[in-house]
């Protein structure tokens, strides 16, 4: 089976391609016959296995994606929406831009 890119997939996809590395698994089935079931590496569907194993089923549940709000902000509140403000109450002109 062709392997699939799964961080491309919705997340939702990704949770039941998940669950369903965990059941083949609790089957008895080896790493690589998972892998080429499910579509994935065989290295994948062990760390998935793993997760679970550690955290249940909170460990291969849905995540948030993305960076979270206010994370990696190199200017405080107060000086972005001062820069904001200038942007957008004047011309490139009159900042020298």
């Amino acid at each position: 089976m062709e392997k699939t890119d799964a961080r491309k997939a919705s997340q939702d996809a990704q949770y039941q391609m998940r669950r369903q590395i965990v059941k083949l698994r609790q089957r008895g089935m080896k790493y690589s016959e998972i892998a080429d079931i499910a579509g994935v590496h065989a290295n994948y569907a062990c760390m998935v296995y793993r997760q679970y194993e550690r955290n249940g089923l909170a460990g291969i549940a849905k995540g948030r994606r993305g960076r979270r709000v206010g994370e990696q902000k190199s200017l405080g509140h107060e000086l972005d929406s001062s820069i904001r403000r200038e942007i957008t109450d004047r011309t490139p002109d009159q900042l020298k831009l």
